[in-house]
């Protein structure tokens, strides 16, 4: 099923001498897509091209478009893009049919801003808020910025500025919890967003009210008090359990061994038993360890389980793979003296932090998308990644053979996060939307 909508606007923004170029009656299709592993909105637009209007394509275009769904509550959203590919070219007699490849202003304006600058005492999300606001010109109400705990000390040399953002989201802490880690950088509707996984899930925990979608058959008519706009059309399970594939690459139970690549002969960190002569190896670390240090959307624990506990225990804490993270000296230096925790150059030591959040970031983000469902539902252009929703599959067959109501399956059901969506639009002013939901636990925290 698709919803209805107006698209008020797909005009190419010229400069004084062109002028602006309304390309609406040329486009067949148009999908936008944002996700929470690629920094920024992507948009592809389908022409059917009957006026030559590919000639005046160079690259680096600013495309506008305006779309208002037909209902009398809902606002009118504006998407800016730059062009820069083309693909799907076919010419067919005096007409052409391509696609035009979008990303937003600011990923263009990445490429070619470079970072070589040394910070000092300052926190991760003030570097993050820095790089955004002055050196890509971000205004502040398109930047959601969750604050860190540690001030960092580093170099930063040539990168540009997305890579430095990815680089101190590996080494971030929660200012609210810092005994977790795992921040990721992504664009909704809302802007810019530098935030945790454990933040995502604790906002949709504490959220009044989620879209709530339910599996069902469609009703007969149409839109009967708009339920079927909540109806999922379909759904796909891409991945529900691969016992040997993490067992095999060490994601349950691994090794993390860190590397002080300026100071390689002795790149050590303190042992447990204060001994800093002794070459550090790695530390061993568990799934099953970490899960209580994180928030949680459902209240069941994947990793237990009931019968033949022992051997699935086995599996899960059998330690496969050295992992290693190269470490800078000074990332976590205190702000004064020679204190516990200072990094000491002359032998190669920095303090325990950077193994803790190398270990909790890696154990999180494999367990942030324990369960995945691919569905397609009637258009929303609401539903935008980092953000939740309520998702109602029914059981297949009722545990209570004497009850007529429809049983919901309590491990599927509940609260997810969005990962991923498309919307797409197609001719007649219709737009359909598949989106990406993940969910780290089984079960839900308040059962319908």
């Amino acid at each position: 099923m698709s919803a209805e909508v107006k698209v008020e606007e797909i005009t190419v923004v010229g400069n004084t001498a062109n002028g602006n170029f309304d390309i609406m009656p040329l486009v067949t299709e148009f999908n936008i897509i944002e996700s929470l592993d690629f920094p920024c909105r992507r948009i592809s637009i389908a022409v059917n091209d009957s006026v030559n209007f590919i000639d005046r394509l160079r690259g680096n275009e600013l495309i506008r478009i305006r779309i208002k769904p037909k209902t009398t509550d809902d606002q009118t959203y504006t998407y800016e893009v730059r062009a820069y590919r083309l693909t799907n070219r076919i010419r067919m007699e005096k007409k052409e049919a391509y696609t035009i490849e979008c990303v937003s202003p600011e990923f263009m304006m990445n490429e070619i801003t470079s970072i070589f600058k040394s910070y000092k005492n300052k926190k991760s999300h003030e570097i993050v808020k820095e790089l955004l606001e002055t050196n890509l010109s971000i205004s502040s109400s398109r930047t959601k910025i969750e604050s860190t705990a540690d001030k960092v000390q580093c170099v930063i040399p040539n990168w540009r500025p997305f890579e430095v953002i990815n680089w101190l989201g590996g080494k971030a802490v929660r200012s609210a919890n810092n005994k977790q880690g795992g921040f990721i950088f992504f664009e909704n509707q809302f802007g810019y967003n530098y935030t945790s996984f454990d933040k995502i899930i604790a906002d949709i925990k504490s959220a009044s009210q989620l879209p709530r979608y339910r599996y069902a058959m469609k009703n007969t008519q149409p839109n009967a008090d708009g339920q079927d706009l909540y109806t999922i059309e379909s759904i796909a399970y891409p991945s529900l359990f691969d016992a040997l594939g993490n067992l095999r690459n060490g994601t349950w139970a691994g090794i993390f061994t860190g590397i002080s690549l300026d100071y390689l002969p002795l790149s050590k960190v303190p042992t447990p038993t204060g001994n800093k002569q002794i070459p550090y190896s790695g530390v061993v670390f568990k799934l099953t360890e970490i899960y209580n240090r994180m928030e949680h959307l459902g209240n069941q624990n994947p990793y237990t389980q009931t019968g033949d506990g022992a051997a699935y225990d086995t599996l899960l804490n059998s330690v496969r793979r050295n992992r290693y993270r190269t470490n800078q000296l000074h990332l976590w230096d205190k702000n004064t003296g020679t204190t516990a925790g200072t990094a000491n150059p002359n032998t190669g030591e920095v303090p325990v932090r950077w193994e803790e959040t190398a270990i909790y970031n890696y154990c999180r983000k494999n367990n942030f998308s324990h369960i995945k469902l691919d569905m397609k539902v009637p258009g929303n252009i609401k539903l935008t990644p980092g953000k939740g929703v309520e998702i109602e599959i029914p059981k297949m067959i009722n545990q209570n053979s004497s009850s007529t109501n429809i049983e919901l399956d309590r491990i599927y059901s509940g609260k997810y996060v969005i990962a991923g969506v498309r919307h797409k639009f197609a001719g007649g002013n219709t737009l359909s939307t598949e989106i990406t939901v993940v969910k780290d636990s089984l079960g839900v925290n308040t059962p319908a």
